[in-house]
């Protein structure tokens, strides 16, 4: 039931998610949508965050069955599920990610039982408890069927995704149009009362007083910005600050 803060990964670097553990994130975001991380890093990154007390999610690149065991394999701690369109696609997600009878996941847990310090017995009693599944709702077709989504069981989150929802409703990246707005603050307030967290994603530039503000409508989980922005701007910035004071 608490808000918890994280940085979205998109290098292939795993010192970063050791990092950013250090740094304060309950959670790394690590992108295999986006980003160019593949198997092996991805794997990388979830032992980093691990070693700093971070929580290790991992967005995968799309909802292929196959694809998420091999993740849900790595012993991950959550699965954001992205560009969802139907409450019958997020099942056969769900379904994907849990064993028999509850779902159709293949066995063989390998770094999620701690390569065999877990017995079988007890990681499959506990695998449902210890991995959230977390689907985006980040186009409008998820969100003509989000009750239907939040009644899914095994289903623990929802992450808005504020940039591609309004691109769906043809206004990319009018994030504070009055519409788009109330949609995310509707899907904030009937997930909260389905009994799921919600959360979102903000940029590195955002102040925090919005942050403030949506973790007062209800987001628990928040994801700070990028860490490639997070750079960019450090460096550029300071650079900037350097030219000045030699006048050029």
């Amino acid at each position: 039931g608490e808000t918890v803060f994280g940085c979205n990964v998109v290098m292939t670097e795993p010192t970063i998610c050791d990092l950013l553990g250090h740094a304060g994130c309950d959670f790394v975001w690590i992108d295999m949508e986006h980003g160019a991380i593949d198997y092996k890093d991805a794997l990388y990154h979830v032992i980093a965050a691990h070693a700093s007390g971070a929580a290790a999610i991992i967005r995968v690149p799309g909802n292929d069955p196959d694809m998420m065991k091999k993740v849900l394999d790595m012993g991950v701690d959550g699965i954001i599920y992205p560009m969802v369109r139907s409450a019958k696609e997020a099942r056969n997600i769900i379904e994907s990610c849990l064993y028999p009878p509850y779902g159709f996941r293949g066995f063989n847990p390998l770094g999620a039982a701690n390569y065999g310090a877990i017995d079988q017995a007890t990681y499959c009693a506990n695998s449902q408890q210890t991995t959230l599944r977390i689907v985006m709702v980040e186009h409008i077709d998820a969100y003509r069927e989000l009750d239907e989504i939040l009644a899914i069981p095994g289903l623990d989150g929802i992450m808005i995704g504020p940039s591609d929802l309004s691109g769906s409703m043809n206004r990319l990246l009018q994030r504070d149009d009055p519409e788009v707005t109330q949609i995310i603050e509707d899907v904030v307030v009937r997930s909260r009362a389905a009994g799921k967290f919600v959360g979102t994603a903000l940029g590195c530039t955002i102040p925090a007083e919005k942050f403030t503000s949506w973790m007062e409508k209800g987001i628990q989980m928040l994801s700070v910005g990028q860490e490639l922005d997070f750079l960019y701007n450090a460096v550029s910035s300071k650079i900037k600050e350097i030219k000045q004071a030699a006048g050029e």
